[in-house]
This record gives C-alpha cells, structure tokens and sequence, in this order.
C-alpha cells in the first residue's frame, strides 16, 4: 500500500501537463503532528510518498519533517525549480526515491512545459543530487514532448537515471470542471485502454489529515481523518460509494497510456 500525503496545499508552478494548474492552492502547510499520527497510523511496512501535485520542497520545516520519516521507506517528487539549502540536500540524500519532473532538455523547450520555472536553477539543482547514494532518482518525461526524447533518455543513462514516460491524465479536470488550456486538447483512446482505478491501491490524505478520494487537486474529502478508527477496507468501501469515484470510474476517466 501507498501512502500520499500532501505536506502543502500550492506549488509555485503552473504547469501545463499538472492537474493542479488551473488551481490556486492555500499552500498550507501539514503539521508535524499529523506527520507522526500519519507515520503512527500506517507504520513502516508502508511506502510514503508525501506529494499529490503541492510542492513538498516549499514545506518550512522540511529537516524536522525529513528527521521523523528517515527510517521510514520515504519519495517526494519535486519540479526543484527553486532555491534548495545544503541542509536540505542531506535531507534528500537521505530519501529512498526522488522523482524530478522537467520535461525539456532546453530553456526554450522546458519553458514551454513549466510555467514560471527557473530552468537553469532547476539543472544546478539536479547536478547536486547526481551523487546520491542509495537513491533511486526517477526522471519523469511527458509523452507530449517527443522531440527530445532520446536526449532525454540518453542523459538520463549517462547520469544513473530512471527514465519514465509519463502522460498526464487530464480528462476527469476536463469532464467535471472544463478545459482551458492552450497546448492540451482533449484526448480519446480506444476502449482496451481502460483500466480500474489505480488510486484504490493508494491513501491520499490531505494537509489536514482527511482521506481523499484520489487527487488532492480536485479536494474531494471522504470524511474521515487519520484520528478516526477507520481501515483501508472501509476507505475502499466509502470511495465506491462516493459520487466523484462513481463518475470517474463509470465514465472510465483513467487509462492505462
């Protein structure tokens, strides 16, 4: 089992293949006390992986948050398009998984993808976690942008790298909210792509300790916190019977890509 937790509610991006780009967050911030009930709550047979589209490297007190998780299975993704400390790159060292999103080997390509990224502070950034020992570092390669894909790839090879093809699925945004932006269109795949929900398998659970449906941008609560007695079975049962997962799964919104 996976469990999601935001740490904060906001990223300073706006990325155009990001769920949460047509969302302003609150970007508050999780405690460190519902970091230990969650940590309490689920144990270390679990895999945390504290982000669901808010930017965890915004967290104010990331080294006593990295000092409470370190004998935990720990993964943040980050788009580490902003000022990192050397403090926090020790805490990162010390992490089991790092996912990097970046999509584009150039300013001009990066730019198009990132809105209101640094891409030269992003790359200086990725330079200093090279090193890492122990760490699995997962580069994260939007399917959209093929004309540097191979570079892609092959720095990734070069640089120890796990290279993923991702594409993200915009469709439930597009389905329940509208669709508004310029470089994405709506997309249709045949009936064979379909797939079950594969946040059933996760636990997001939001700033505030509430379980979640599945993306936090959507802020689709099931009631319940991390205090109340409740199993991952009776999560299971509560998302089935939620409106937002009846409409996701019987409009057949995620696919396997």
């Amino acid at each position: 089992m996976r469990i999601i937790p935001e740490l904060v509610d906001g990223c300073q991006l706006k990325c155009a293949l990001c769920w949460n780009r047509n969302r302003t967050g609150t970007f508050k911030q999780m405690s460190l006390k519902t970091v230990e009930k969650i940590l309490e709550t689920f144990g270390r047979k679990n895999n945390y992986f504290w982000y669901n589209w808010g930017e965890p490297l915004l967290y104010k007190e990331f080294h006593e948050f990295a000092s409470l998780t370190r004998r935990y299975k720990n993964s943040i993704s980050s788009n580490f398009s902003l000022p990192i400390s050397d403090q926090t790159f020790q805490d990162l060292s010390k992490m089991t998984e790092l996912v990097v999103s970046t999509s584009g080997m150039t300013k001009e390509v990066y730019n198009y993808y990132h809105k209101g990224g640094n891409f030269d502070l992003v790359m200086s950034n990725i330079e200093k976690i090279k090193g890492f020992n122990n760490v699995k570092i997962h580069w994260i390669w939007h399917k959209d942008n093929k004309r540097q894909y191979n570079w892609s790839k092959r720095w990734c090879a070069e640089n120890g790298f796990q290279h993923h093809i991702v594409l993200c699925n915009c469709e439930i945004e597009e389905a329940m909210e509208g669709f508004t932006h310029p470089y994405l269109k709506l997309r249709h795949f045949p009936s064979e792509k379909f797939i079950h929900c594969k946040l059933q398998r996760w636990v997001p659970i939001s700033v505030d300790g509430e379980y979640l449906t599945c993306c936090v941008s959507h802020n689709v609560g099931l009631g319940y916190t991390i205090w109340d007695n409740i199993t991952y079975d009776e999560l299971l049962r509560i998302k089935r019977e939620s409106a937002f997962c009846k409409k996701c799964n019987e409009g057949e919104f995620w696919r396997k890509f």
